[in-house]
């Protein structure tokens, strides 16, 4: 374009915008908190200025996203040798059938209202190690059985982990996770409607 020639143009991308941001807020003496953001903040790098800043967060990650299993079989290298990595790669989706404890989330039944038990969403929660993200991530199974829609989140919020990594979220952080989902969802309809006016 002709207004841009001799001009050094930097583009930053998303994430490198969020962290100084919240690099910004955190000087500014607002106080640390959850950090919530959709599946395009997902991402390593993203993720590990995050833990640099020492924040707590919740993102949306994609259903693509593959978990490292142990390997059912040993798998070789082309010369015969035993190959270093010894994992298979096991799609979210697929890895969390085999999850068998599910929290029931939303709200019990009222008799002095006369209100029904209402499900919001059913719950699976597991820590694992993902191909695409170095370390072990806690990630949650969101199913909405109303709409029939599936999320996965990625969280490092504390929670008591089990045998083969699963975990026991206590009600309280259960609460404050689906108010969290809730507002998120709130703020991505708002964001949305202003994007379309």
């Amino acid at each position: 374009m002709p207004w841009r020639r001799g001009k050094n143009i930097t583009h930053k991308t998303k994430y490198d915008l969020a962290v100084e941001m919240l690099e910004w807020a955190i000087n500014k003496g607002f106080p640390k908190c959850t950090v919530l953001a959709d599946s395009w903040f997902g991402i390593a790098p993203f993720i590990k200025e995050l833990k640099r800043l020492e924040l707590s967060y919740i993102l949306e990650t994609k259903s693509n996203y593959k978990v490292k299993t142990n390997a059912k079989e040993p798998k070789l290298t082309p010369t015969g040798l035993l190959a270093k990595n010894q994992y298979d790669e096991t799609p979210l989706p697929q890895y969390f059938k085999k999850v068998l404890s599910i929290k029931i989330c939303g709200f019990s039944a009222d008799k002095e209202t006369g209100k029904r038990e209402k499900v919001l969403y059913n719950v699976k929660v597991a820590t694992v190690i993902l191909k695409s993200i170095p370390g072990r991530h806690r990630i949650v199974e969101s199913v909405d059985p109303v709409k029939q829609s599936t999320k996965y989140l990625l969280t490092n919020l504390p929670g008591k982990a089990q045998k083969s990594f699963q975990l026991t979220v206590t009600d309280g952080q259960l609460k404050n996770f689906l108010e969290m989902q809730s507002n998120f969802q709130i703020w991505r309809e708002l964001l949305s409607g202003a994007n379309k006016a």
